[in-house]
């Protein structure tokens, strides 16, 4: 009998025969089919990869033949412009000419980002924008130099500030016309000063030509910064005006920096005075446009305003010298000379603001620091404490009038006080009566000054007056001792001694006031303004004083002849000073 589990194991063993034959059968043909899928695989490729470069190269193709359109394109559109930037500005017309540059850089822009490869294409194109824009630069030098100035502005405009040949065009053409204008200018004027004398013909205002040539540079500045305005190019003013200063430079260093000296400013006073305005106006204008720091013209003004303040002191030297170069003074010469010097003194207010420039170098009394200067040793009439800012051209004018008068009072030592008085009187009232008809000396010597001028005057008017002061004295003096008399006398009667000094008194007095009388009278007294302040002076002091002795003794029983010793009652003499100080 067969075992059931034994025949299950046989017939398994069986099975797993069959299924290993099998399984073999399978893998020898799956490795037939990898043999052959390989072999054919092998043979596919070079077709497959030969497929795949035919259609790379087709897509290649397709956009070389678009890129070859595009850049087609972009030769016509070049071509079209280069027609128009090859033919002349003048045909084309600027703003065409100009509108075409534009788009041509623009368009250049996109090339170089969209047919960048194309090198030949772009440099073509890009020396042509090159090569028309400096045609253009060439067209603006025309144009500047003919002064057409709304292409001028097109084309500055179009380069916007940052092309060096407009700019150099620009500055070179402007200032080439600036300077061969200023240079006709500079042919036509006068410029050195001449070597004026006493005796030569004054200076005339503003006739030297360097007024007409800074008045002309001035005004051809302020057009030309106004053109840079309208231009928006102002920052190219300085360096188109550079030369022009340089040339103005040019003119101060020959025609003034070289002349001028400590001998001649006071023969050429007038001319320092309107130069030194006229460098602080050319200044102050000039700043309107540019600093002037940085011209050496600024340098040669500094130079040239460190000699001119000098003219202050050599002033006071000048006065010294030309008053004691005169041999003797008369009463004539001496008022010849104090015409002459006032006069200098009433022109020099007419130029106040050369002065006040001048002056403003010093501090008070400053101008006075000069070894060997005779007045101010002598008398000044400075009024001490006189105001709290001190007015310096009023107290300059004062000190030169101060020079005039004490130097000519010095030279007239030789004369009698009184008479010296009547010189220096009368030259003192001539000088009032200068300032009262020069309204600018008048003003710039102001309240202070004319205080100061009076000052002078009652100096002189003790002088003047020594005779009739000396006739005052002999009364106060002998009344004086008379008083000093009487209170020893007991007697409400004049004493004999106290007559006999009253009799005294009386004739020293006639005796003294006669001589005063007389040398008054020598005086020639033409105007009746002097004439009546005299006199005036006069009565003041000499009326008073014989009053006060006539209503003292003049009806005292000193003497039965009064009539020797008194010889005018008061009305009498008054009557008499009236008539004898006519």
């Amino acid at each position: 009998m067969v075992d059931i589990d034994e025949a299950d194991v046989a017939v398994l063993n069986q099975n797993l025969v069959k299924s290993k034959e099998l399984f073999n059968s399978i893998s020898k043909s799956l490795n037939r089919i990898s043999n052959k899928s390989t072999n054919a695989s092998n043979k596919i490729k070079p077709v497959l990869r030969d497929v795949n470069k035919l259609t790379s190269e087709r897509k290649d193709i397709e956009k070389g033949i678009d890129k070859l359109k595009e850049v087609s394109n972009y030769a016509e559109r070049t071509s079209l412009y280069e027609t128009i930037l090859n033919n002349s500005i003048e045909i084309i017309g600027l703003k065409k000419y100009i509108d075409t540059l534009n788009k041509s850089k623009s368009l250049l822009k996109e090339m170089k980002t969209q047919i960048k490869k194309f090198h030949g294409i772009l440099i073509n194109f890009e020396n042509l924008i090159d090569k028309s824009e400096f045609k253009l630069t060439t067209f603006f030098k025309k144009q500047v130099e003919a002064g057409k100035f709304n292409d001028i502005l097109i084309i500055s405009n179009y380069f916007n500030h940052d092309n060096k040949q407009i700019n150099k065009t620009l500055i070179s053409s402007r200032s080439t016309k600036l300077m061969s204008k200023m240079k006709q200018v500079e042919a036509s004027n006068s410029f050195q000063p001449k070597n004026l004398g006493p005796k030569a013909p004054p200076y005339e205002k503003k006739t030297n030509g360097i007024h007409a040539y800074t008045y002309e540079l001035l005004n051809l500045l302020e057009k030309e910064y106004e053109l840079l305005e309208r231009l928006d190019r102002v920052d190219l003013f300085g360096l188109i005006v550079d030369h022009q200063m340089d040339s103005l430079n040019e003119v101060m260093q020959k025609n003034y920096v070289a002349y001028f000296n400590n001998e001649n400013l006071v023969t050429n006073d007038i001319l320092v005075l309107e130069l030194t305005q006229m460098m602080h106006e050319f200044q102050v204008s000039f700043e309107r446009f540019d600093e002037l720091k940085k011209y050496a013209v600024n340098m040669i003004f500094d130079k040239l305003l460190n000699v001119f303040t000098q003219l202050i002191k050599e002033y006071f030297k000048f006065t010294e010298t030309r008053i004691h170069a005169v041999e003797k003074l008369t009463e004539l010469n001496s008022t010849e000379l104090v015409v002459e010097l006032i006069t200098r003194v009433r022109k020099l207010s007419d130029h106040s603001v050369g002065l006040h420039l001048l002056i403003s170098h010093y501090s008070i009394g400053e101008w006075l620091n000069i070894k060997g200067l005779r007045f101010i040793g002598v008398y000044t009439s400075v009024i001490k404490n006189d105001m709290e800012e001190p007015q310096l051209v009023s107290n300059f004018m004062s000190d030169m009038i101060d020079c005039i008068m004490v130097n000519i009072e010095t030279r007239l030592k030789e004369f009698k006080k009184s008479t010296q008085g009547f010189y220096l009187i009368k030259n003192t009232m001539l000088i009032e009566g200068i300032i009262s008809r020069s309204s600018n000396l008048y003003e710039l010597l102001g309240a202070i000054g004319m205080e100061r001028l009076n000052k002078l005057k009652s100096r002189f008017l003790k002088l003047f007056l020594d005779d009739w002061n000396y006739a005052s004295y002999i009364i106060i003096r002998d009344m004086t001792q008379l008083t000093t008399l009487s209170a020893t006398n007991q007697s409400s009667e004049l004493s004999s001694k106290e007559k006999d000094q009253i009799k005294k008194l009386f004739e020293t007095f006639n005796e003294s006031f006669e001589e005063a009388v007389r040398n008054y009278e020598k005086f020639s007294i033409s105007d009746p303004n002097l004439r009546n302040y005299l006199a005036g002076e006069i009565k003041k002091l000499i009326m008073n004083a014989y009053f006060k002795l006539y209503d003292k003794y003049g009806n005292s029983s000193f003497t039965k002849n009064k009539a020797k010793y008194i010889k005018y009652n008061k009305m009498q003499f008054e009557s008499i000073l009236n008539d004898r100080l006519r």
